[in-house]
C-alpha cells in the first residue's frame, strides 16, 4: 500500500498547466515517472493525440519509403522492379496508416483499461488515453531504423542490427506503459505489469514467432550468397 500512496500523490494544478509539447516530449524520455503523474492528474488529450500522430506519420513514412526501396532491389537486377508514386498515392496511404493506429490507440487503451479495473486500479480512461498516446514516442526512433535499412540495403549485419533496434524501442514502450499504468490506477509495480502484459502476451507470442524464423531464413540466404 506504501508503493501505492506514493505514486498517487497529487501534483499542484500551476506545475501541470505549466506544461507543453516539448515539456511533455522531454518528460516522457528522460522523466516518464513524474511526467506520467501530472497527465493522470490532468489528462493532456489534445497534446498526446498531437504527439502520437506526428511520430507515427514520421514512422509511417519511412517504413513505406523503406519498403519500396528494398523492393526494387529484393529482385536480380533491382532496376527491373519500377513502382511510379504520386504525391495523392503517398498521402492516401500515410493517412489509412494513421487511422490504423488512432484505432490501435483507442482499442488498447479500452483493453487496458478494463483490465485495470478488474485488477482492483482507481483511475481514468481519459488519463490512460494520454499516457498510451504518449507512451508511443519511443517509436520515433524507428525512422532512424529505417534509414539504416534505405542506405545500407538488406544484408545479415543491418536485419540483426534493426531486429535488436526494434526490441529494444519495443522494450523501452512496454516500461513506459508499465510506469504510466502505475501512476494513472494506483497500482504497484507487478499489478501494473500484469495490467499491460496480460494483454499483449498472446500477441508477442504469436509475432514473435514467425519474425524469428524469417529473420533466420534472410540471414541465411544471405551469409550462403
Amino acid at each position: 500500500m506504501e508503493e501505492n500512496d506514493v505514486s498517487c500523490q497529487e501534483v499542484p494544478p500551476e506545475v501541470i498547466q505549466q506544461m507543453g509539447v516539448l515539456d511533455l516530449i522531454y518528460g516522457v524520455l528522460f522523466e516518464p515517472a513524474d511526467t506520467f503523474k501530472k497527465v493522470a492528474e490532468a489528462p493532456p488529450l489534445g497534446l498526446s493525440f498531437l504527439i502520437f500522430s506526428l511520430v507515427n506519420i514520421t514512422a509511417i513514412f519511412m517504413s513505406f519509403l523503406t519498403f519500396f526501396h528494398l523492393l526494387g532491389k529484393s529482385f536480380p537486377g533491382g532496376g527491373d522492379v519500377r513502382v511510379d508514386l504520386t504525391l495523392s498515392m503517398i498521402l492516401l496511404i500515410v493517412f489509412l496508416g494513421l487511422l490504423v493506429k488512432i484505432c490501435n490507440w483507442l482499442l488498447s487503451a479500452s483493453v487496458f483499461h478494463l483490465l485495470a479495473e478488474l485488477l482492483g486500479g482507481r483511475g481514468g480512461v481519459r488519463g490512460l488515453l494520454a499516457i498510451v498516446g504518449l507512451s508511443y514516442l519511443p517509436f520515433f526512433f524507428l525512422a532512424p531504423v529505417e534509414l539504416l535499412l534505405l542506405i545500407w540495403g538488406l544484408n545479415g549485419v543491418v536485419v540483426v542490427t534493426v531486429m535488436i533496434l526494434n526490441f529494444l524501442i519495443f522494450i523501452w514502450w512496454l516500461a513506459l506503459m508499465v510506469l504510466g499504468v502505475r501512476q494513472e490506477y494506483c497500482f504497484s509495480s507487478g499489478s501494473a505489469l500484469a495490467a499491460v502484459f496480460l494483454p499483449i502476451f498472446p500477441f508477442i507470442f504469436f509475432l514473435m514467432l514467425p519474425v524469428l524464423l524469417a529473420a533466420i531464413i534472410v540471414i541465411s540466404i544471405f551469409i550462403c550468397s
